[in-house]
């Protein structure tokens, strides 16, 4: 598929940001509810919310809802650059299990 110049300067702008990064190493380890990612990601709730929402909008994260919960997950089909952007990301599956292992307040 090819991609114009502006497409590509929109995803990369989109993946230029530490918070949205942070989100996307630590979804790379686990699907998370937004409540795990409000206490795993430094920002506000709703901060949190629009960098997912700039993230669902690249089509890099999916959503779903279980009840009032939200969760995560990278998309099955991520573009080749975030691929590679994501190779380059800290390994997060360690500190999320870490994290779920002293209880998570999603789903109580």
């Amino acid at each position: 598929m090819t991609q114009d110049y502006e497409e590509v300067a929109s995803l990369l702008g989109v993946l230029s940001d530490r918070a949205r990064l942070r989100i996307l190493s630590l979804l790379k380890a686990d699907e998370l509810c937004v409540c795990e990612l409000e206490e795993l990601v430094p920002g506000s709730q709703s901060n949190i919310s629009q960098h997912l929402s700039k993230l669902r909008a690249f089509c890099l994260v999916t959503l779903t809802k279980r009840g009032q919960w939200s969760y995560y997950r990278l998309s099955d089909n991520l573009p080749e650059v975030v691929t590679q952007v994501l190779s380059l990301l800290p390994d997060t599956r360690e500190e999320v299990s870490n994290f779920r292992a002293l209880g998570s307040r999603c789903e109580t």
